[in-house]
């Protein structure tokens, strides 16, 4: 059952995740008006994380999946409640760049049905015997988007005893229409509400702002300010230790200029810190900086510019552009 549901490149979005800075990303749990915590101890429905690209969606969740504190969140409330039902945590991070599994709402079910039931074999009996059925049929086992959908609802729905938590990241990559895979989870969510929390992310296209609007939710840029001034006082450490406060106005506008997205501020840190060691001053820098482009569609666009025309194709390919 378990090998049926492997595909290539299952895994590999999730791990290609660069690791949150650790003096990022605590706010989600401290932070009242976000109701993170409250939503998590509520025990059911959808936490919708939305936010430009390059704002840090991918690496909030890759950090939700990789902290203890949802386990022990989620345990600490079935103590409190007294129905002490075992957790189990599932995720699946699309990726546009892979396969076409990888990007499909078939791969995120493969995904999630194989972890299910590697953290918990006893559940595989609810859809032992309809697998059975699929696997001694003459096409064998193929899997269909339905199929996927209702062994998922069936073995949720049949574990009493048992929580469960998914974190869904990029429903914005899926290849194909924003609402069939908004549509998807929310129907998960909605027939699991009993004993399933599903916690998603995406840009704030349309279809998932009419989804997904009326649930708890967080806009990333509006969250990430500190972080982000985190994040470049490190790049920048060096030089304050040096030349103090003409780089500390320099991270300011650096910081200001990013409006909460981490790959700009990455991208713009780089180029800073490579024209720092060549010897450009303070001024010469921060009129750099105010020459950048503030879309990231135009900022790799300045990078292949700068680039010796050999390097442009590896660089496009490297940008995924």
């Amino acid at each position: 059952f378990l090998n049926s549901l492997d595909f290539q490149g299952m895994l590999t979005r999730q791990k290609s995740i660069e690791t949150a800075h650790n003096d990022t990303l605590h706010w989600i749990w401290t932070r009242p008006h976000l109701q993170f915590k409250s939503w998590l101890d509520s025990g059911n429905g959808i936490f919708w994380i939305s936010g430009k690209a390059g704002s840090g969606k991918s690496t909030i969740m890759k950090r939700l999946t990789e902290t203890p504190n949802i386990r022990h969140s989620l345990q600490s409330q079935e103590m409190v409640s007294g129905t002490r039902r075992d957790i189990v945590i599932g995720s699946c991070f699309l990726d546009y760049k892979g396969n076409v599994l990888a990007k499909s709402a078939e791969g995120m079910l493969r995904a999630l049905l194989r972890q299910v039931v590697t953290a918990k074999p006893q559940l595989f009996q609810a859809i032992e015997p309809e697998f059975a059925q699929m696997r001694s049929s003459r096409s064998g086992v193929l899997w269909s988007l339905r199929a996927l959908e209702r062994f998922i609802l069936t073995v949720v729905q049949s574990a009493t005893t048992t929580r469960f938590f998914f974190l869904v990241d990029a429903l914005d990559e899926y290849q194909g229409e924003d609402i069939v895979i908004a549509q998807i989870f929310a129907k998960i969510a909605e027939e699991c509400q009993n004993n399933l929390q599903l916690c998603v992310s995406s840009r704030p296209h349309i279809d998932f702002r009419e989804e997904f609007g009326s649930c708890h939710k967080l806009r990333m840029e509006l969250e990430t300010q500190e972080d982000v001034r985190h994040y470049t006082n490190g790049r920048f450490q060096d030089y304050l230790k040096k030349h103090g406060s003409s780089y500390q106005v320099l991270i300011d506008e650096v910081v200001s200029n990013a409006q909460g997205l981490f790959i700009w501020v990455k991208l713009a840190s780089n180029e800073l810190l490579r024209a720092a060691k060549r010897g450009e001053d303070i001024e010469q820098l921060r009129k750099r900086l105010n020459g950048m482009p503030q879309e990231l569609d135009e900022f790799y666009q300045r990078i292949l510019d700068q680039l010796d025309a050999e390097d442009r194709d590896e660089a496009r390919a490297m940008l995924a552009m």
